[in-house]
């Protein structure tokens, strides 16, 4: 794993990672994430599971949380999308590509 995050470089793509890894997600269940379900204050996100379809609010390390406020600070897109591409949120296909990568 730290040969894997070695070489990621960039901030969206090193959270990305991260919370799947950390946090036990699937791909779609990441690329979901809305910007207005993640609390940075309280440290807690709200993730929808694609199993059952619950819907969870989930603690945030505090490593992670360090990593997204990072990332939101140079972002420049305005989506609601907490990871974005050029057509609205990253598709799965998407990171697959990145982790190809």
């Amino acid at each position: 794993m730290k040969r894997l995050f070695s070489v990621i470089i960039t901030a969206c793509d090193r959270v990305l990672f991260a919370l799947i890894y950390q946090h036990g997600l699937r791909v779609e269940e990441a690329t979901w994430l809305i910007l207005e379900h993640v609390n940075l204050k309280n440290l807690h996100y709200r993730s929808q599971r694609l199993k059952h379809g619950v819907s969870t609010y989930t603690p945030l390390w505090r490593h992670n949380a360090k990593l997204l406020r990072s990332y939101l600070r140079v972002r420049q897109d305005a989506s609601h999308w907490l990871f974005i591409s050029r057509q609205g949120p990253l598709k799965k296909r998407q990171f697959q590509h990145l982790f190809t990568e």
